[in-house]
């Protein structure tokens, strides 16, 4: 069958790819980063699937996983799981000092935006890794940033999410000098409503946490508040309870 020549490969690159792929995939790649740069695969776009790939350039499918790995390696493209290869968006997270404080500006943006919903689980430490091809230490200090802002929280086994915020509280809370003495005002007056009862648990700190959108310290000051009013006791077992009235014989 006759092949069409590929002016950029020098040739037939029917015979070039399949007979000695070693040779065509770094042309590939050098093909496929001149897209890249040209904005022809525009950052955040999927590139073609490795099948279309091939019949493009007819190549076989080990010489297109050899040039796109190239490019992988080079930090132009990342893999998202069941998706495909997509472009990285570099401009941001290369002209940062600090990968961190670009990835946690990144997330920040999504959170205020309603991308990431209020009580949603954030992506994991892996999926952020994958996605914006950084370390491991840059996506957890991100993420912890985010937690000292309140804006993420720690909930049941260890997962993130996004902090909730009650809408009785969304306009004061940022406004308050001191957010513990806010939450703990809350607290202070569901627990003279009886809810919870004495003698009952109070909330966890992670579940106050993501009610009110606070930080874990914020939170944890509030309940030391209520304990110091006598109004709570902490149990041996880390958890707080409203304090049940004295019984005088």
């Amino acid at each position: 069958m006759p092949t069409t020549p590929d002016p950029d490969m020098g040739g037939s690159v029917q015979e070039q790819g399949l007979m000695s792929g070693w040779r065509v995939y770094p042309k590939v790649a050098a093909r496929l980063r001149s897209r890249i740069a040209s904005g022809h695969y525009a950052a955040g776009e999927l590139l073609p699937a490795e099948g279309a790939l091939c019949t493009e350039f007819r190549i076989s499918r080990n010489t297109v996983r050899r040039a796109l790995a190239n490019v992988e390696a080079e930090g132009l493209v990342i893999t998202i799981p069941s998706k495909g290869r997509m472009v990285r968006a570099t401009d941001q997270l290369t002209r940062e000092p600090y990968l961190y404080m670009a990835l946690a500006k990144a997330l920040r943006e999504e959170i205020t935006t309603g991308v990431l919903a209020p009580g949603a689980a954030m992506p994991s430490e892996d999926a952020l890794q994958r996605r914006f091809n950084v370390s491991r230490a840059t996506t957890r200090s991100a993420l912890q940033q985010l937690q000292r802002e309140g804006v993420v929280v720690v909930g049941h086994g260890k997962r993130r999410f996004v902090a909730e915020r009650t809408d009785s509280l969304r306009d004061r809370l940022p406004s308050e000098p001191r957010l513990y003495r806010v939450v703990a005002s809350t607290l202070r007056e569901e627990i003279a409503a009886g809810v919870p009862a004495r003698g009952m648990a109070m909330p966890s700190n992670a579940a106050i946490q993501r009610r009110f959108g606070v930080s874990w310290t914020t939170a944890r000051s509030a309940l030391l508040t209520l304990q110091r009013e006598d109004l709570i006791t902490a149990g041996t077992d880390g958890r707080w309870f409203v304090r049940q009235p004295d019984v005088h014989s």
